[in-house]
């Protein structure tokens, strides 16, 4: 079997509205794709959920795949002297944190608001933060999925907020009041302006409290 993963650069034709979508996670004849794609994202082929546009021949003598866009592949099947196209869709089984009842905007997640299930996300998978302390930017369902931009961290620090700025060097800590111009969240950078009227960036790292970073204004 050969099997390829050099990147896409001809564009296909759209698949046929027609065409369902069938499950090929199992399917024996793609044991070496699921390789492929989970060597390329960094998953177990365990993991990796595949839906077909099309079926699959019934004989194949090689099979190879290449990127597409996103989630979708573009599966290249030859039988003999005939070559058959398909668009192959990848996800990956994730745990998912959802929100166990209704949300009101602006709530602020509890560990009770949230519980877990494996869900199929389609695409690379990207790692997400814990919902728990987070607060909810919109109204969220039962059952929806608790991640960005649904649920954000909160934020530490506002503008006009008195802050303590940290300014750290090897050896040495010093602690300076200012007053934060922006808001921000943990890690995010806000302008801040000292007490000597001097403006730096600080980086926030909790509530009221920020990190400088060299830069000033």
């Amino acid at each position: 079997m050969r099997i390829g993963a050099a990147l896409l650069l001809a564009v296909l034709p759209a698949p046929m509205a027609a065409q369902a979508a069938t499950d090929v996670t199992a399917h024996p004849r793609l044991d070496g794709v699921r390789g492929v794609i989970a060597s390329e994202w960094g998953v177990h082929q365990e993991s990796l959920r595949l839906s077909l546009l099309g079926d699959v021949p019934e004989v194949v003598d090689s099979v190879s795949v290449e990127p597409g866009s996103s989630d979708r592949w573009i599966l290249s099947l030859w039988s003999e002297d005939r070559l058959t196209r398909r668009f192959l869709r990848a996800g990956v089984l994730v745990p998912v944190p959802s929100a166990a009842r209704a949300l009101e905007r602006g709530a602020t997640v509890a560990a009770d608001d949230v519980v877990t299930s494996l869900t199929t996300v389609w695409g690379v998978p990207s790692p997400h933060d814990d919902p728990v302390g987070g607060v909810t930017q919109r109204m969220v369902a039962q059952g929806e999925p608790l991640l960005a931009p649904a649920v954000r961290p909160p934020l530490l620090v506002e503008g006009g907020d008195d802050v303590e700025a940290v300014y750290r060097h090897p050896g040495l800590a010093v602690t300076v009041k200012g007053e934060a111009l922006g808001r921000a969240r943990r890690g995010e950078v806000v302008m801040v302006r000292l007490r000597s009227g001097v403006r730096v960036n600080a980086r926030a790292v909790g509530p009221g409290r920020v990190e400088l970073t060299g830069g000033r204004r």
